[in-house]
């Protein structure tokens, strides 16, 4: 990515000051020659006050300070912006929207929102205006997954015949008190709207290729919430391939793990993230690892590709999503994570409890667009 000059920097707006936001705000830091000022937007006082405290040291000297979104965008009209909407899911719509109509770029959290006559309005509306859309799908951007996704179409493991995805991503009780709309179907959701629309983003990344039809079983082993904290599924993509997904927030909270091994005719590969390691293991017909192959090919290719943020960025995957971001605005390309795959992956998890509630296979196939989490599960 080019550097750019003083009179292009960017306006950053974070809508939204909860759990994700300082995530942003590190990206916005360690990135900061890109970026001319900083806007938070947030409604709760104290929480801009902890917020702060807790992060003073990645603020710049001067910070603008709204309650709504509206008023912010008010604010330097004629500024370069891109707005990060990191607030509860049922919000990201109209915060999206209102961002879209005042000619600002976006970064949305996942899920883009919850139902896809939403989402593809916000499709239709930034293609209409020519703007750029990162949807906070981080798992692509996790190192050398764009470069393991290049030697998998390749043929590095042959044909790939099944994948097997495993995901313990642990929250306690007091996670899901501390916000009312935590766990519900109307307002945010359960472990795959949550933690699995990252896993199956990903593996489709990897895979190249579409939910075809699955089936789920849901549960709630630990937990006092509406939507389901356990999902056992099958899937089969649009290749044929077998995909077996288990996952659960019932887990240690201090412990989140997640494993993706793709089965090929000839190897396998495992990639593994525990807390913030990574670990990938490629294996070769004969069950050797292929060492070598990851660290005099892979890391390089990594290298080439992200360019001088490369390392910073393992630690802090949405720094590697705003500078991508502000490549395609710059470049005119599509991000990594655009708003198109950030909508595939919504169709899937939505597909998903489709099939939970039917108690059979359901296909990916345009449910009625105004469908969300909420209408598959009404009493």
């Amino acid at each position: 990515m080019h550097m750019l000059t003083p009179d292009s920097k960017y306006q950053l707006i974070i809508v939204g000051l909860g759990r994700v936001a300082i995530k942003h705000l590190k990206a916005f830091y360690n990135l900061r020659e890109f970026f001319a000022s900083l806007i938070l937007v947030e409604p709760n006082k104290q929480q801009i006050e902890r917020f702060c405290v807790q992060n003073q040291k990645y603020l710049p000297g001067t910070v603008l300070f709204f309650s709504d979104l509206a008023e912010a965008l008010a604010n330097q009209p004629e500024a370069k912006r891109i707005v990060a909407i990191t607030t509860p899911s049922n919000l990201h719509y109209e915060q999206a929207k209102l961002a879209l109509e005042n000619n600002c770029h976006c970064l949305i959290e996942k899920p883009v929102t919850l139902n896809l006559t939403e989402a593809n309005d916000l499709l239709a509306l930034s293609q209409s205006k020519h703007l750029q859309v990162a949807i906070g799908h981080i798992y692509r951007y996790i190192p050398l997954v764009k470069e393991l996704q290049t030697c998998l179409a390749s043929g590095m493991i042959g044909k790939i015949l099944m994948a097997k995805l495993e995901l313990e991503w642990g929250h306690s009780q007091e996670y899901y008190d501390q916000a009312a709309w935590r766990g519900t179907y109307a307002k945010d959701g359960g472990v795959l709207m949550n933690q699995s629309i990252h896993a199956l983003d990903l593996l489709f990344y990897l895979l190249d290729s579409k939910l075809a039809k699955g089936t789920a079983y849901l549960a709630q082993l630990n937990h006092t919430i509406e939507a389901e904290d356990y999902a056992a599924c099958l899937l089969v993509d649009n290749k044929g391939r077998q995909i077996n997904l288990n996952c659960t927030t019932s887990t240690l909270p201090n412990q989140h793990y997640a494993s993706f091994k793709l089965i090929g005719e000839s190897g396998d590969l495992t990639l593994s993230m525990h807390n913030k390691s990574f670990k990938v293991s490629i294996h070769n017909k004969n069950g050797q690892e292929r060492f070598w192959h990851l660290a005099i090919f892979l890391l390089p290719l990594y290298w080439r590709n992200r360019g001088p943020h490369a390392w910073t960025s393992w630690t802090n995957p949405h720094q590697a999503i705003y500078a991508d971001l502000i490549s395609s605005i710059e470049n005119d390309h599509a991000c990594l994570a655009n708003l198109e795959s950030g909508i595939s992956a919504l169709q899937a998890v939505l597909t998903l409890y489709k099939a939970a509630q039917t108690e059979s296979y359901a296909n990916n196939e345009p449910l009625a667009e105004s469908k969300s989490m909420q209408d598959f599960f009404k009493a």
